[in-house]
């Protein structure tokens, strides 16, 4: 952590949703990455019962706050149809009863509580502690994910949770500069100290791999993370692409996809396409001895309406982190999606959208044919992370802009 914030002059911070951790992905890894150099006697984690049974070595060094509330589901078919209206009683009786379920007295006296979560009853539990805590309120939100919700539970529902998050909130971070745009709009925020920030990296000193041009050498592709549904049928078109180029014969590809066992195996009969293989999960302190080798790194956003929320407002967690592994990027997504945006801004990869003159197939023979092309691109992306993206820069800015809330 940088020398000229004196670890006294920082608040407590009470995370609301769990401990972070780098092999969580999403929001756990990027708050990990963001407080990993934060004072641990200074940082307090609300936990639930299934968030204590993921603390591990990976997770961050924090005090764990436990909440012994549990909640109201059926775990097996077909009972598990009702999941959706309990859930309406479970946030009913939360509203009432959550709060007696928490040591509050395990929680600093004063601090920052400190809002990250796409979870409505994190936001709930937030209030309560906000109601019986003098704490300033610091929010941040790295995608669109309260925009079509439409849970209420008589007493409460989840667009006024968001909107007293939002217009409580002492201080604001934001994923992306659309995401802070959009949200003022909707619910006509006041102006507040906001800053943007991103996944930020230890950016790794190694020298670029030979880049692969060659049609009688394997180029390799790779995708590592999660297959939700925001990034599944942009994950398909690569996938079909590839196989495309595969059976044309002329230029040798592989397309090695890197997930939980779990979600692959939710997600496999989906994906059985030519020159594709699955390669298990890989923890996120060997992913860059696992990607380093390849030649081509994909994004992928949802093109479809249904996911557009989160496609325009979330620049993706793993963009930072292909990054540090100098390895091309394609972005695939929609012209409007934040992650396309922020690589066309820096100009650190490529790009496939909908107004693409090129098939996408023809999009990925034209990277491969291109080596010098791919070569500025991954320097343009190792220069950016050095000035605006390594933890060094990142973790000294949050960190003096939390401490104004103390």
């Amino acid at each position: 952590m940088s020398e000229k914030i004196p670890y006294s002059q920082l608040p407590n911070l009470i995370l609301v949703d769990g401990v972070p951790s780098k092999n969580l992905g999403g929001i756990s890894q990027t708050l990990y990455n963001l407080f990993e150099n934060y004072p641990a006697e200074k940082l307090f984690a609300l936990c639930d019962i299934n968030q204590l049974n993921e603390i591990a070595v990976s997770s961050l060094k924090t005090n764990v706050v436990s909440s012994t509330y549990k909640s109201l589901q059926f775990k097996r078919k077909p009972f598990s149809f009702f999941n959706a209206y309990l859930k309406q009683i479970d946030l009913f009786i939360r509203e009432l009863f959550e709060i007696f379920f928490i040591n509050l007295e395990s929680l600093p006296t004063t601090g920052v509580l400190f809002i990250c979560t796409s979870n409505i009853e994190k936001l709930q539990i937030a209030k309560k502690i906000a109601n019986r805590k003098k704490y300033q309120l610091v929010t941040y939100y790295m995608d669109d994910w309260m925009g079509e919700n439409k849970l209420n539970w008589l007493i409460g529902n989840a667009q006024e949770y968001v909107s007293w998050s939002l217009n409580t909130a002492s201080g604001r971070l934001m994923i992306s500069e659309y995401l802070n745009e959009k949200l003022i709009e909707r619910y006509k925020l006041p102006k507040k100290p906001t800053i943007i920030v991103h996944n930020p990296v230890d950016v790794i000193n190694h020298s670029t791999n030979e880049l692969t041009d060659k049609t009688n050498a394997i180029f390799k592709v790779a995708y590592a993370g999660s297959i939700w549904p925001m990034h599944k049928d942009a994950l398909t078109m690569v996938a079909k692409a590839i196989e495309n180029i595969y059976l044309a014969g002329n230029q040798k590809i592989e397309f090695d996809i890197y997930t939980k066992p779990q979600i692959w195996e939710i997600n496999q009969s989906d994906f059985n396409y030519l020159g594709l293989s699955y390669k298990g999960f890989v923890d996120y302190d060997q992913l860059f001895e696992c990607l380093r080798n390849y030649d081509l790194l994909i994004v992928a956003s949802s093109f479809l309406k249904e996911h557009e929320k989160f496609t325009n407002s979330s620049v993706q967690t793993k963009i930072t982190d292909y990054l540090n592994f100098q390895v091309s990027i394609l972005s695939v997504g929609p012209s409007i999606g934040a992650s396309n945006l922020f690589i066309q801004k820096w100009n650190c990869g490529f790009v496939w959208n909908e107004n693409n003159e090129m098939t996408l197939e023809n999009n990925i023979q034209y990277i491969i044919s291109n080596p010098d092309l791919r070569k500025e691109k991954i320097g343009n992306g190792i220069r950016i992370l050095n000035e605006k993206f390594s933890k060094k820069i990142v973790q000294p800015e949050l960190y003096s802009f939390l401490q104004q809330f103390i």
